[in-house]
């Protein structure tokens, strides 16, 4: 990057100038901060972590959460599923809450 005569900083591409576009895609970090939805993959039982991170995401305004387990159980308004393949909506984050034996499991669910 260099900067112009404005003091703008600018790319430079084969010894083209251009202003940085930034666009949804060139944003990585969106679907982190503002994701689409949020799967949380662990037991919501009342007194578990994925109980308690499944209310906070609901109360902090987040609208499509999912809960995936095992059972299937969903909590709150949150639905459940049994894997995060099955969830038809676009998950752009996973919160993992299970056990880490099944970490990797999970990850390959996921994609």
């Amino acid at each position: 990057m260099a900067n112009n005569e404005s003091g703008t900083r600018q790319h430079e591409t084969r010894n083209t100038k251009h202003a940085p576009r930034i666009t949804h895609y060139d944003r990585p970090l969106t679907s982190l901060f503002h994701p689409r939805g949020v799967a949380v993959v662990g037991s919501v039982a009342e007194g578990k972590l994925g109980y308690e991170l499944t209310r906070q995401l609901l109360d902090g305004g987040y609208r499509d959460v999912f809960v995936v387990n095992p059972k299937a159980q969903g909590v709150f308004s949150a639905p459940g599923y049994d894997a995060v393949a099955r969830i038809d909506q676009p998950v752009d984050l996973a919160v993992i809450v299970s056990p880490p034996s099944t970490v990797p499991a999970v990850l390959e669910d996921c994609g």
